[in-house]
């Protein structure tokens, strides 16, 4: 969620300077522990809005983040990563997923 805007489906929205259209929406997703495999939530908001903006709708995972190197893989797009088995999502509640993935690291 961003810190702007609790409600909003990213954490940031990066604009490719002087093209208005290229836009790319970034949801981080970080953990204290040094690991490579994520459980993490995403609601039935924004997973739709993954798919509604496909190729623009970026996962950044961050591990051992209060180290002096922390571990940054993306960007990831959940929706491909869903597709080739890489992600794998279930219902916790009605809108909200709960989702795990392994990254190649």
């Amino acid at each position: 969620m961003s810190k702007d805007d609790p409600s909003s489906v990213y954490d940031i929205a990066v604009q490719e300077k002087g093209n208005k259209e290229n836009i790319y929406y970034i949801e981080v997703k970080a953990s204290k522990a040094k690991i490579s495999t994520f459980s993490f939530e995403m609601s039935e908001r924004q997973w739709k809005f993954a798919g509604d903006n496909k190729g623009k709708y970026q996962l950044w995972f961050v591990s051992d983040v209060l180290s002096k190197e922390p571990l940054i893989s993306g960007p990831h797009d959940p929706l491909l990563l869903e597709e080739q088995g890489e992600l794998k999502k279930e219902t916790k509640i009605e809108t909200v997923y709960l989702c795990k993935v392994k990254l190649k690291v």
